[in-house]
């Protein structure tokens, strides 16, 4: 059995459960995983799989050694400064590496200066693993040792939804209305919260409630959603049961702003989604114009609201996006399809 370490500064928890899962697959390939998180931003029990330390050029060489390391992936900020020294040490130790990105900074992707050590970095690296297939063109290294790894959720470990639809409306307080979701962290990725309760303060789709669910909001913003009669304001849940819920509950998803990973979940429930034309995340490649969702002028708030409406007052048009935006998600973003990146690029770096 050979030894990887991953390092992932955060390790979200998406993560965590991700990386329960590709410890058991791994095993099946001869292969045992442990995840180092920086524990600075992060405390997570020690089940054999997380370890925190705190994140420096010696830890990470002490981790190596600690574990017998044979392969190291790395999910790792360049604002580590010592991470493209510590490839360059590892590589010349003969330590076989993979970096884990998006390439370069997706939301500052015009940094000519800060792209050169992105660059540096795919190149110091044996191995690649990108988020998307959108991703490519940001890599200079050779695309002989890139792997996609479509970004994902593990929908096994969410928890099974048995009330329906109308149950749950009538448990948050929206019985016999339709449901915009807009759900994630607010003060990140040039995201607008703003759009929508502007949208919904001064032209609110009939019979229609739009819960807002996340931290990072304005006071002026928190303020301005308490005040209104169309909008449900949630604050931030961490309970995946009571997450889990709200999606099944929700109608339509819309994020004004950059989006991620909360389309794999609000497709997942079949909810199609209605996002802006800006720089997304990888996760934004998931959206199909005009098959599971729609994408509004950047910066128009009267073509987001016409969007919305567009599906809330067309069943058979909603029915078919809602249908489509499943079968997205089973078909690009299983969790299997992530795993068999890894695998792949696993295998390209570990041969002889």
């Amino acid at each position: 059995m050979k030894t990887i370490l991953l390092f992932d500064a955060e390790t979200q928890l998406y993560r965590q459960s991700l990386y329960s899962y590709f410890q058991k697959e791994f095993e099946k390939h001869g292969y045992a995983l442990k995840v180092i998180y920086d524990n600075k931003l992060n405390n997570i029990p020690n089940d054999g799989l997380f370890k925190g330390i705190h994140y420096s050029f010696r830890n990470f060489n002490k981790a190596i050694k600690e574990h017998e390391t044979d392969l190291i992936i790395l999910f790792v900020w360049l604002r580590y400064r010592f991470l493209l020294p510590f490839m360059i040490f590892n590589r010349l130790k003969g330590i076989k590496l993979i970096s884990w990105s998006h390439g370069i900074n997706l939301q500052k992707r015009n940094q000519w200066l800060m792209n050169q050590f992105y660059y540096l970095r795919q190149r110091l690296a044996n191995g690649l693993i990108i988020f998307s297939e959108n991703e490519k063109i940001h890599i200079k290294a050779s695309h002989k040792k890139l792997f996609v790894a479509n970004n994902t959720l593990n929908f096994y470990d969410f928890p099974k939804i048995d009330a329906s639809k109308e149950q749950l409306k009538e448990k948050y307080g929206a019985f016999g209305k339709k449901v915009v979701l807009c759900v994630g962290r607010m003060n990140t990725n040039n995201r607008k919260p703003e759009y929508l309760i502007n949208g919904f303060t001064e032209n609110p789709p009939n019979n229609t409630l739009l819960f807002m669910v996340g931290p990072g909001f304005s006071q002026e913003q928190k303020k301005k959603m308490e005040n209104s009669v169309n909008i449900r304001y949630m604050g931030a849940i961490y309970d995946s049961i009571t997450i889990n819920e709200i999606y099944q509950m929700g109608d339509i998803f819309c994020m004004p702003g950059a989006i991620g990973l909360a389309i794999n979940q609000a497709f997942y429930y079949g909810l199609p989604v209605v996002m802006e034309d800006v720089y997304h995340g990888p996760e934004g490649i998931y959206l199909k114009e005009g098959e599971n969702g729609f994408i509004f002028k950047q910066g128009d708030i009267k073509d987001m609201m016409n969007k919305i409406n567009i599906l809330l007052q067309n069943e058979e048009l909603y029915k078919r996006f809602s249908n489509h935006a499943k079968e997205t998600i089973r078909n690009e973003a299983s969790v299997e399809k992530m795993l068999k990146g890894f695998l792949e690029a696993i295998r390209y770096v570990d041969q002889p």
